[in-house]
Formats: structure tokens, sequence, C-alpha cells
């Protein structure tokens, strides 16, 4: 299956989906509490009501890729943060493009990856977060048992959120590198 480009599905907003995107930009523009990261995925639930959102900080581990989660939630509730491989996952694809979004058949392209098995995730959206250099910094995910639909408009409000995103996961490596450092 072709991965869809979004930009491409949609180019008119309805009266809802604009005031939607103008809540967001506001709740970027205005937010200057503690927990970004949290408050923007419970605000994405708020709005789309996905099964499973996760914004996660890239790293190496024994040279291999992995993603660990900086917060996750499940139907709305947060869980307990994770590290998840990129090998063999659509987190891997994601890196490669600016926006993944496979409306169906999840599961048939990823058999394997236990996540997705456990809770018969059938469409996935994915949005990297890259820094300055444009290297990857973290991703942002969403996943959904059945079609997440409207996925220009999911598109547009992740785009409202990365600048944000990128600033916070920015900031949580450099305090991760500081905390490693002081430790040697």
């Amino acid at each position: 299956m072709k991965n869809i480009t979004a930009s491409l599905l949609h180019t008119a907003w309805t009266e809802e989906e604009k005031l939607q995107l103008d809540k967001i930009i506001d709740f970027v523009e205005r937010f200057n509490g503690k927990n970004f990261l949290t408050e923007a995925c419970l605000y994405l639930y708020q709005i789309l009501s996905i099964d499973y959102i996760q914004i996660g900080l890239a790293q190496e581990v024994n040279s291999k890729p992995q993603i660990n989660t900086i917060v996750q939630l499940y139907r709305g509730q947060i869980i307990a943060n994770k590290c998840f491989r990129l090998h063999k996952s659509p987190l891997s694809q994601v890196f490669k493009e600016d926006f993944m979004y496979l409306p169906f058949g999840l599961s048939t392209m990823y058999p394997d990856y236990e996540v997705i098995k456990q809770k018969n995730f059938e469409s996935y959206i994915g949005k990297p977060i890259l820094n300055a250099e444009d290297e990857p910094l973290g991703i942002i995910v969403l996943l959904h048992s059945c079609i997440i639909e409207r996925g220009g408009f999911v598109e547009a409000l992740l785009n409202a959120l990365v600048p944000r995103i990128e600033t916070e996961l920015a900031a949580i490596k450099v305090k991760s590198h500081y905390y490693l450092e002081a430790s040697y």
C-alpha cells in the first residue's frame, strides 16, 4: 500500500475545522505551563478522539535507533512511557517522509509489530519532529482502530503543534545530555 500525502486529500476546510485550527494555534501561542507535550496530546484527543497519541524523542542506543516516549495517551488516558525500536515499524518510515498517513491496512503491513497487534490498530498518522539542522529529534504518532478521517485536517493540526514540540523536545534532549555528562 502506498502512503497517502494528506496535503493532497483536502483543500477546503469546514467552518468547524477552521475554528479548531484557530484554537490550536491560539493554544500553542498562549500555553505557558510546564507540561506542553502532555497538554498538546490531550488537546488533540479532545478534537479527534483518536485511540492512541504519542510524542517521543528519537535516540540511539547501541547504534540502534529508537523512540523513547515522552507522553502517551490511550483513549484519552495517560499511560506509562516506553521505548520503541524503529526497525520494521511504521515509525521507521516516518523519518523518510514529512508526513505519513495510512488510513487503513496498518495491521496487514506490520503484522508482527506487537503494539499494533495488541490494540488492533488499523490507521496511522506520523510526523517527524526535526531539529534546526533537519535531523530527527522526535516524532508524533496517532493510531486508531478504524480509519482516521480528514487526513489533511489532522496534518494541519500537527503542523501547528510541531514548532513548539520541537522546542520542547530540544530542551528535553539538552537536559538529558547534561544529566548524562554530570553523572560521569
